[in-house]
């Protein structure tokens, strides 16, 4: 497809990338484009809604602690989201994510911003130490909810 459309030569396939490499690969590339939707094609073809609500992954934190910009879809997770400073593009609409795609390649000082307010906000989102703390915070309420209930 690639060829195809005549961007072959502008793609670069690396194959399977180990987790230990991941940083670098995601440090490397000018913006990240996620297309995971909430929507899905059921058994006859038919675009439907799926269940439940699709997440923000584990990558899409790791490529804004790179500090590279994103595009994702305008999921409503995304679209409610405190911390995503990436652009968002028309689920399933392809127009819409090429322009998008365009606009970001094109205009270098968003791609920064983006860039710098990404890691700055994951970093201070999802320091280890802060999540060390709110897990030991829940640790703590479940001894405490656990010790309450067997006093009764």
């Amino acid at each position: 497809m690639a060829k195809e459309l005549g961007v072959y030569e502008k793609i670069l396939f690396v194959g399977k990338v180990p987790a230990e490499k991941m940083p670098s690969y995601l440090a490397s590339v000018d913006l990240y484009v996620d297309t995971i939707s909430t929507y899905r094609a059921d058994s006859l073809g038919k675009v439907v809604r799926a269940r439940g609500e699709s997440v923000l992954g584990q990558t899409n934190r790791e490529v804004m602690a790179c500090g590279t910009p994103q595009i994702l879809s305008d999921m409503p997770n995304v679209k409610s989201s405190a911390w995503f400073r990436g652009l968002t593009y028309k689920q399933l609409d392809h127009k819409d994510l090429a322009e998008k795609i365009v606009q970001l390649l094109s205009d270098t000082k968003l791609r920064e911003r983006i860039g710098e307010e990404s890691r700055k906000t994951v970093v201070q989102a999802f320091a280890m130490d802060k999540t060390m703390r709110q897990w030991e915070k829940i640790y703590h309420d479940l001894c405490d909810a656990r010790a309450s209930n067997s006093k009764r």
